[in-house]
Formats: structure tokens, C-alpha cells, sequence
């Protein structure tokens, strides 16, 4: 068998649809708190990650808020992160929240405009 450390390793989390900080989705589930325990996970496995992919839903309803808070949530990964948004999400404010992210930004590559929805 190959070492591990031969292969590349990406992780994909999926929906996590976060909500505004101290807030429920429809006033029962912790989305905050699953991210938090699907990062620390990310983060113990036996080999970092190459890049990890955050597929949407990212945030529930497209707050400005809600991104700033997925943008903590998920700071702790210490690898490269991409995104990639769902039909919750809002261009504007995701935009706005990750402006390092070129790849989301308008223009960024005319053939992905606005840019690639998951669905």
C-alpha cells in the first residue's frame, strides 16, 4: 500500500447552513456547533489536509452576519479553503464576507459568472 502522505487529501463538507450567532435553524438544531465538530475533526486527522471544500448551503438565508460567522467557524482549518455556494446563499454578501476568495468575485472568470451554484 502507497504511504498517506503520497495521496492527496481533500475533504468536503457539505450544507452546513449557518445560521446568525446564538440563533437555531428553525429554533432546534445547532448548525454552529455541528461545523465546530466537523472542523475539529478536519483537524485530527492523521494528515492535513490539502484543501478542504465547503459546499452549500453555506449560511441559511444569505445574512452578511451569518457569513462573518461561517468565516469564524471555519478559520480554524489552517488549509486552504474554497467554497462553493447553493441556492440559501447570496452572491452580494458571500462576495463581500470572502474577499480573498478571487475565484468568487465578479469577473473573476467570465465563464463561471455569476459563479458556479452547488444544487
Amino acid at each position: 500500500m502507497m504511504p498517506l502522505s503520497r495521496f492527496r487529501v481533500l475533504v468536503q463538507l457539505s450544507d452546513p447552513h449557518i445560521v446568525r450567532p446564538g440563533r437555531l435553524l428553525e429554533g432546534e438544531i445547532d448548525t454552529a456547533e455541528f461545523l465546530r465538530r466537523a472542523v475539529q475533526s478536519v483537524r485530527a486527522l492523521p494528515e492535513r489536509p490539502d484543501a478542504v471544500l465547503v459546499s452549500g448551503d453555506l449560511v441559511d438565508a444569505g445574512h452578511e452576519e451569518e457569513y462573518a460567522h461561517l468565516r469564524a467557524l471555519l478559520e480554524p482549518l489552517g488549509c486552504p479553503l474554497w467554497l462553493m455556494p447553493g441556492n440559501h446563499d447570496s452572491a452580494a454578501a458571500l462576495r463581500r464576507s470572502f474577499p480573498d476568495h478571487r475565484y468568487l468575485q465578479a469577473g473573476a472568470d467570465p465563464g463561471l459568472e455569476p459563479f458556479v451554484l452547488y444544487a
